[in-house]
């Protein structure tokens, strides 16, 4: 009889291990089906949020880089392009007769600097039709000083007789006196100069050296050693370049090399003369502060777009849960 219990009761127990294990089955699959389903919720939401986000970070990544852009153009464009002037110094005659033609042919322009009366309509010199035909021509007409005797009292002088041709004078002076003083800068400054050309060649004063020196731009020889890098470097660092030349002699093969390296770098070099230089700065400044507050409209725009964007983003994060991040 306890055998038949033993055997009973054995059975039963192996029965509940059995009922037991396939509770437990089914327990684990339901477990592992919510498990799944949460996992393919997660999935959706993150496919959701994708989606949602994909155009808001494209949209953001195209404001960036307009914002680089914009950046680096306005810094390179407020610079503005260079310009390069040529002074011819010795009134030759040759000025009108070989170098017009060949300045006119390129459609350049350039100047000269007249040092007295006694030059005009001298033998091998320009005369006074000539001169005022340049003029007409939109060269500028300016005056020349080798720092003798008093420097106001000279530009006046060689000012009266330049008008007397009929041709504007532009209120530069090239100097050609081997040391510069601020006393001559400041006779010259009184009687109206605003432009005073001082040679590479020239000393200038250590007071002169120390400061701004407005007004005061040097100058170096056309056909000087390293010419061609006078000019990359004034392109490269968007400064001015002043040249100065003699017409009598002029090795006009190696001067029209020169023009021919100006129109190649006219995308950041403009030949002008005096007058236009001056005119093409101011309206050079005004197109610079145009650039800039268009610049900073559309800058301002850009970064207030940005901040919107990723406010939104922000809010999706949190509509998808924080996990999502």
């Amino acid at each position: 009889m306890n055998k038949t219990i033993v055997k009973v009761l054995i059975t039963l127990l192996a029965a509940l291990l059995i009922l037991a294990a396939a509770a437990g089955a089914v327990y684990s699959i339901r477990d592992n089906r919510s498990n799944l389903n949460d996992i393919n919720a997660r999935e959706e939401r993150a496919n959701a949020l994708r989606r949602e986000l994909e155009p808001l970070k494209s949209e953001r990544t195209e404001l960036e880089n307009e914002q680089v852009k914009l950046k680096l153009s306005y810094s390179e464009e407020s610079n503005g392009v260079s310009a390069f002037s040529v002074i011819f110094s010795d009134m030759s005659e040759a000025i009108y007769t070989s170098v017009l033609p060949i300045m006119k042919q390129f459609g350049y322009v350039a100047n000269v600097a007249v040092s007295g009366a006694y030059e005009i309509g001298a033998s091998g010199k320009l005369s006074a039709a000539q001169l005022a035909s340049l003029n007409g021509e939109g060269w500028s007409i300016s005056v020349a000083w080798n720092g003798e005797g008093d420097g106001a009292e000279h530009y006046a002088s060689v000012k009266a007789a330049i008008e007397g041709t009929g041709a504007a004078v532009f209120p530069a002076v090239l100097y050609t006196g081997e040391r510069f003083a601020p006393t001559q800068a400041a006779a010259l400054r009184g009687a109206g100069v605003t432009d005073i050309i001082v040679p590479e060649t020239t000393k200038l004063s250590d007071e002169l050296a120390d400061v701004g020196n407005s007004g005061i731009v040097r100058s170096a020889a056309w056909d000087r050693e390293g010419g061609n890098l006078v000019i990359l470097a004034g392109i490269s660092m968007h400064e001015d370049v002043i040249f100065t030349a003699v017409g009598e002699g002029l090795n006009t093969p190696l001067f029209r090399s020169m023009l021919d390296m100006l129109r190649l770098h006219e995308n950041g070099i403009a030949v002008k003369s005096l007058g236009e230089r001056e005119s093409y700065r101011a309206e050079a400044e005004r197109e610079r502060a145009k650039r800039e507050e268009e610049a900073q409209t559309r800058l301002a725009e850009i970064d207030a777009r940005i901040r919107e964007i990723k406010a939104e983003i922000n809010a999706l994060y949190v509509k998808y849960g924080a996990e999502m991040q």
